[in-house]
C-alpha cells in the first residue's frame, strides 16, 4: 500500500532511550530482528528509521506500541564487541511521521513521510540565551568542553540547538 509521499525503510524500535536529530551515536541491538533491519539498511544504502516503543516489554511492536514520531537515520557501521555486545552507528538525520509497519520478518519495516519544518522566525536572542545557560551549566558542573560548546555555537536554528542540548543531558525516559 504505497503512497507517493511515503517511503518505506527498515525500523528499529528503541526500548528504554531516545534520540535526536543532528547528532552521531552507537545505539545497542538487542533483538534479531533489530540487528536484521541495521544490516539491510547497510547494504541498501544505510537509510532506517528509529522509533521509540513504549513499553520496552513488548517484543514485537505493532504500530500502536510505537511513537508516531521517528528519527530518519543513516547507518555508517554495525559493530560487534565483547564487552558492549552488537552496536550500530548512526547518523541521525531529522524527524518524521511514522505512517505504519508493512512487514515483521526478518526485520520490521514501515513507512513514514515527511515532517514541514515549522517556521521558526528570528530566533537569534533565543538561541544566544540557551547557550550562555548552557555554558552557565556546564561552568558549575566544571565540565565545560571545548568541542560540545563550539558545536553548540555552531547550531543556527532554535530546534536544533534544543535538540542537541536535550540530547547532551542524560536524563532518565520515561512514557
Amino acid at each position: 500500500m504505497d503512497h507517493p509521499n511515503h517511503v518505506t525503510v527498515p525500523i528499529v524500535p528503541l526500548r528504554g532511550g531516545v534520540v535526536f536529530p543532528s547528532v552521531t551515536t552507537t545505539i545497542s541491538i538487542g533483538r534479531r530482528r533489530s540487528l536484521a533491519a541495521a544490516q539491510a539498511a547497510v547494504e541498501q544504502g544505510g537509510e532506517l528509521l528509529i522509533l521509540v516503543q513504549y513499553n520496552a516489554e513488548v517484543e514485537l511492536p505493532k504500530k500502536e506500541d510505537l511513537v508516531p514520531i521517528g528519527i530518519l537515520a543513516t547507518v555508517r557501521d554495525v559493530l560487534r564487541t565483547p564487552h558492549m555486545g552488537v552496536q550500530m552507528l548512526v547518523e541521525l538525520h531529522r524527524r518524521v511521521q511514522f505512517v505504519g509497519l508493512e512487514t515483521a520478518e526478518p526485520f520490521l519495516t514501515g513507512q513514514y513521510s515527511e515532517l514541514t519544518d515549522a517556521n521558526e522566525g528570528e530566533n537569534s536572542p533565543i538561541i544566544t540565551e540557551a547557550i550562555a545557560y548552557l555554558e552557565q551549566y556546564a561552568d558549575a558542573l566544571g565540565e565545560a568542553n571545548q568541542q560540545v560548546m563550539a558545536t553548540t555555537r555552531s547550531k543556527t536554528s532554535a530546534g536544533e540547538l534544543a535538540d542537541y542540548i536535550a540530547g547532551l543531558l542524560n536524563l532518565p525516559f520515561e512514557t
